[in-house]
């Protein structure tokens, strides 16, 4: 059993808290609460100290599952972070939520704490789910430049340019550009390989790089997608090839929309996106595991 199962085991031990139970507990703790610290109490706050520990484990107690069901909802964008880790980073803000309750407000305490909850996972997923930790700001600024170029290519058929973006976010063009290069997150080479079924089903990164160790020369060649494609296209499938050709390879000077490329493929923009980055990954592949091309080779002895 790991620990998320044995959580929700214990979580089922404790009855959820009626309406008048919370308001009970809840005085029961804030009057505990500027006596817990206290270092010699009285005899006559004994029993206030005893009443307000027990209120409050119990508060936590039967509050364990709604703890587990908001980290539920963050398992998607969770980044390295488990499902355990959301969990104990949840109870952290059910802690908060226990502390700062306030029966006479008139709300239930589930609608009070879930804010605090929340919170405390989403702050967690800001400062520890990513290898190069960024400011939570500048997490929420990366969020809404991305959705802002991807609804403006879709809507309009092109990439807006860096200066559109940082006046819809509001920010500097400088801090925008520190921003953009932590927007994809870091790959770990033990990962395994999405869509190349045809290196094997386990593969991982680190499996498929090359191990005769690429020329500076030749790096300099392959560094611009757009002349390497003709070399080693042929080699893809047919699908990928098509996305690919129509993507950097028609003549325009845009790249050419993934909405448009998707009507002409018979689906949607979303599909024809994925197959897109799942075709420059199995390029970049045979980049890696393929020797380099004759006419490259050419150009340097040329040289």
């Amino acid at each position: 059993m790991d620990s998320v199962d044995w959580i929700l085991q214990q979580s089922h031990n404790y009855p959820l808290l009626t309406a008048d139970q919370e308001i009970i507990y809840a005085r029961h703790i804030q009057a505990w609460l500027p006596l817990r610290d206290k270092a010699n109490p009285l005899p006559t706050e004994m029993g206030a100290i005893r009443r307000g520990k027990r209120a409050y484990d119990t508060f936590f107690l039967s509050n364990i599952r709604l703890v587990v069901s908001v980290a539920g909802r963050y398992t998607k964008v969770s980044g390295t972070l488990g499902m355990d880790d959301l969990i104990q980073e949840g109870l952290i803000g059910l802690e908060r939520a226990i502390v700062k309750f306030d029966p006479s407000r008139g709300y239930k305490f589930s609608t009070y704490a879930f804010n605090w909850i929340r919170q405390s996972i989403n702050r967690a997923i800001s400062n520890k789910s990513r290898s190069i930790r960024i400011p939570c700001g500048g997490i929420v600024t990366i969020k809404k430049a991305m959705d802002y170029m991807r609804e403006e290519e879709r809507v309009n058929g092109r990439v807006p340019s860096l200066q559109e973006v940082a006046d819809h976010c509001g920010i500097c063009l400088h801090t925008l550009r520190n921003y953009l290069p932590h927007s994809s997150t870091v790959m770990s080479l033990d990962d395994r390989v999405r869509g190349t079924s045809a290196f094997g089903e386990h593969s991982t990164y680190l499996e498929l790089l090359s191990d005769t160790p690429v020329e500076p020369t030749y790096l300099g060649e392959i560094a611009n997608i757009r002349d390497l494609l003709p070399v080693i296209l042929d080699e893809l499938p047919a699908e990928d090839q098509q996305i690919l050709r129509r993507r950097y390879l028609s003549g325009e000077d845009r790249p050419v929309p993934f909405a448009k490329i998707g009507e002409e493929l018979g689906m949607s923009r979303q599909a024809a996106n994925q197959r897109h980055d799942a075709a420059l990954r199995r390029l970049r592949l045979r980049i890696n595991r393929s020797p380099m091309p004759a006419d490259i080779q050419a150009r340097q002895c040329a040289a």
